[in-house]
Parts: structure tokens; sequence; C-alpha cells
């Protein structure tokens, strides 16, 4: 599990410190490596080397919204219901987390590998068997996030059009319950 405290401007003017939780169940976990075919490190490193901006800003904003949720008092839960996912998204904090992952890969990194760490558990993302990268992608240097930055901001349409599919994906049940 991993806690993270942003601090912001709400919508009134008025600044704000929360503290955020992000996990992945081991079940959750496998889902999603299936889905990217292996490490979820290495694919979003894989990512970043072959310039798929695009599918890295789509993967970053699934991988935080779908490993968000909130404590329980009694610290036995975490509940990640359709509406607590859906509060999150259209909030200031996401947007603060969005950009840090992706303004800052050693961020972004250790996030990753902290989404199956639990009290008394080992890291299970180390413990999974890491494949290896094509030599190419390994070798890559990669790219500056805040030339992504700099490209959403020069192309609008391009980030509507990853907000649109993200939308549609949520209403497809993408949405962990």
């Amino acid at each position: 599990m991993i806690k993270q405290t942003v601090t912001y401007l709400d919508f009134n003017g008025q600044e704000v410190t929360e503290d955020l939780y992000f996990n992945l169940t081991n079940a959750e976990y496998v889902r999603l490596t299936g889905k990217v075919g292996g490490d979820i490190s290495d694919y979003a490193q894989q990512l970043v080397a072959l310039g798929k901006h695009g599918e890295m800003l789509e993967f970053i904003e699934n991988l935080i919204l779908s490993s968000y949720g909130v404590r329980t008092p009694d610290g036995r839960g975490f509940k990640k219901t359709k509406e607590i996912r859906e509060n999150f998204e259209y909030s200031i904090a996401f947007s603060e987390i969005f950009e840090m992952l992706l303004s800052d890969p050693d961020k972004a990194s250790a996030f990753a590998s902290g989404l199956m760490s639990m009290p008394g558990k080992p890291n299970a993302v180390q413990a999974q068997p890491r494949p290896q990268l094509p030599r190419q992608v390994a070798e890559a240097k990669p790219d500056n996030s805040k030339e992504v930055l700099d490209m959403l901001s020069a192309n609008p349409e391009l980030l509507q059009s990853l907000l649109n599919k993200q939308s549609e994906q949520a209403g497809r049940g993408i949405n962990n319950e």
C-alpha cells in the first residue's frame, strides 16, 4: 500500500492537504500483468523507451485509478467502489498525483513497485520474475516527461481523446469495485 500526501488549492481557493491511499490486491495485480503482458514497471519503461506517449498516459491514469481506495477506520478493509473512484477521478488530488507520476520517472517507478506491499507481507511485485526487455528497449534512454506535458499542452485534442477513451473504459466496467 502506498500513502501519498498531496497539498493543493481546492475550487474554493483553500489550501488542502490530503492523504491518499493506493493498493492492488494479488488478483488485481495478476489481471493487470496479464493485460499488459508482464511486469508493470517494465511495461511502463518499455512504453517510455518506445515513445508511446498516449499509451503511457493511459497506463498511468489506469494504474492510479485502479489502485486508489479508501481505508476503513479499523484498518481491515480498503474500499474501491465505483463512486469512490469517480469522485477521485474528477478531483484536484487526482490531477496532482497524475502530474507527479508523469513528470518524475523515479516516483512513477516507486509508485508501481509499492502498490503490492502490505504490512507483514513481502512486496509481491518484487517477488514476481521480471521478463527481459528487448535490448533496444532496455538500452534506450527514457523520454523527458516534460516533453509529453508540452506535447499535450500544444495538442488539447490529443488530451481530450485520451480522457474520452478513459471515460469509455470506465463505462465498460473496468472500474474496480
